[in-house]
């Protein structure tokens, strides 16, 4: 199945099992009598999940699942986030990820877990990615804990606290974020 893919697969009876181990072409599992009953198997996992994982190495998530519950065999790909964000059609249609810009041009718009619940009259919104370090600097510490900009200009210096970037970013720091959190 290659880097970062997940093949659920459940078995729970002895038919399930004799099913798997004709689907994945391994009858010899089946005979095998170190994986005769369910407790051997639990035993044995690692090794069981070794033989299993050589018939997945040969195919896709998606075909290794398409093959076994036509055997009876329950089997579910684990999205990975790529599949979630372009492929999987329930979180689409929910409308579960969201575009959002961010200040730095050079990041661009970025896709994001929206608001989960989904109200009718109230129903919320993502207006942009996550605030920049120092963005808020300004009016956290002058305005808020009444610290002079000489102050402030010193501990800058001193590494206290991060510089706001966001004069890079052609972004008003007053309006930026406090309102659109």
């Amino acid at each position: 199945m290659g880097e970062e893919r997940w093949l659920a697969i459940g078995v729970y009876t002895e038919d399930e099992w004799r099913s798997l181990c004709y689907a994945i072409d391994r009858e010899d599992l089946f005979n095998n009598p170190r994986f005769e009953s369910a407790d051997d198997r639990l035993q044995l996992w690692q090794d069981l999940e070794f033989e299993i994982e050589r018939w997945t190495l040969t195919r896709t998530a998606e075909d290794a699942m398409s093959v076994l519950p036509s055997a009876g065999i329950e089997a579910v790909v684990i999205e990975n986030i790529h599949d979630m964000v372009e492929s999987d059609e329930q979180l689409a249609h929910r409308g579960y990820y969201v575009d959002a810009w961010h200040p730095d041009r050079s990041v661009g718009t970025l896709k994001l877990d929206g608001v989960l619940p989904k109200f009718s009259k109230t129903p919320g919104e993502v207006r942009r990615a996550a605030h920049t370090i120092g963005e808020h600097n300004e009016y956290v510490f002058g305005e808020i804990l009444g610290l002079s900009s000489k102050h402030m200009k010193k501990y800058q210096e001193d590494g206290v606290f991060f510089e706001s970037d966001m004069h890079q970013y052609n972004v008003d720091k007053r309006s930026s974020g406090r309102k659109n959190c």
